[in-house]
C-alpha cells in the first residue's frame, strides 16, 4: 500500500460533531477515503470534493506515532475541538468514561472502547492458532460474558451465514462455555468457509489452554485435528486436477 497510496491527512465525516478521523490516501492527485483505520485498511473510495475542506493535516505526526511502534493508533476529536491521539493504551485511558450527546456516536464509542477494553486487558488470555485449508485464525480468550469479535468486527457481522455462525460456536456449546469467554479474533487467509473452521479450530486449542478435562469432548468431535483436506492441484495436460480432455475416437 506504502508503495502506491500517500497518507495525506484525515477526515471528519461529522464536521461540527465528536468521532473519528478516518484516514485519507493520496495517489496520483486523486484522494481515497480508507475504509478502516491506518494500520487496517479494508478498501478505498474515492473522495468526493465536497469533504476535502474539513480534512485536518495530521499525516507527519500520526506517520511518527506508526514508526515509534503503536499498534493501534487512531485520531478522535472530542466535542469541544480536542483531538486525542494515540495507541490502544493511552485512547482507552483518555476516553474512558467520556459522554457524547449523539447516541449514535456514543455507541460507536462504547464499541470501540470495549475492543480497546480487551486489547488492554491485564489478564493473560488463552491463546490457540486454527487452520483449515488457507485460513489462518488466532484466537485470543479471555474471561468475560460470550462476544466474540473477528477482525475487529461483530461475529454476527462477520459471518452472516448462520450455518457459518453456528461452527465457530459448536466448541462453546459442547464445553458449556458461551457464556464464559469474550473471544478475540483475526483470520485471514482463505474463503469465507475456510475461515469458519480455521476459527473453529483456534477455538477448541485455546480452550484446552483453560481445561485439559475438555480434551475428550472436543476429541470425539473431530475439533482438535487440523483438517488436512486441500484442493487438488492442477495436472498438466489435463482441464483441472483430475478431469481430462473428452476422448475422440476417430
Amino acid at each position: 500500500m506504502a508503495d502506491y497510496y500517500n497518507l495525506y491527512g484525515y477526515l471528519n465525516l461529522f464536521p461540527g460533531l465528536s468521532g473519528f478521523l478516518y484516514p485519507v490516501f493520496q495517489k496520483n492527485g486523486t484522494l481515497y477515503l480508507a475504509d478502516g483505520d491506518i494500520h487496517h485498511i479494508f478498501s478505498f473510495h474515492p473522495l468526493k470534493p465536497d469533504y476535502i475542506t474539513s480534512i485536518n493535516p495530521l499525516a507527519s505526526y500520526t506517520n511518527t506515532l506508526y514508526c515509534a511502534g503503536c499498534h493501534y493508533p487512531h485520531i478522535y476529536q472530542k466535542e469541544n475541538g480536542q483531538l486525542y491521539i494515540g495507541s490502544e493504551k493511552q485512547l482507552f485511558h483518555q476516553l474512558r468514561g467520556y459522554q457524547l450527546t449523539n447516541p449514535v456516536l456514543q455507541e460507536e464509542l462504547d464499541d470501540f472502547l470495549s475492543e480497546l477494553n480487551i486489547l488492554c486487558a491485564p489478564l493473560t488470555p488463552y491463546y490457540g492458532t486454527g487452520r483449515r485449508k488457507k485460513a489462518v485464525a488466532r484466537v485470543f480468550l479471555y474471561e468475560g460474558t460470550g462476544k466474540i469479535t473477528i477482525n475487529h468486527r461483530k461475529a454476527t457481522e462477520y459471518f452472516t451465514n448462520i450455518q457459518h455462525a453456528q461452527t465457530i460456536q459448536h466448541p462453546f456449546l459442547i464445553t458449556s462455555t458461551s457464556q464464559l469467554f469474550d473471544a478475540y479474533i483475526t483470520v485471514k487467509g482463505g474463503g469465507i468457509a475456510g475461515q469458519a473452521g480455521a476459527i473453529r479450530h483456534g477455538i477448541s486449542r485455546a480452550l484446552l489452554k483453560y481445561d485439559l478435562e475438555y480434551r475428550t469432548i472436543l476429541k470425539a468431535e473431530g475439533f482438535l485435528t487440523r483438517d488436512s483436506r486441500m484442493k487438488e492441484r492442477k495436472k498438466p495436460g489435463m482441464k483441472g486436477a483430475r478431469k481430462s480432455p473428452q476422448f475422440s475416437k476417430r
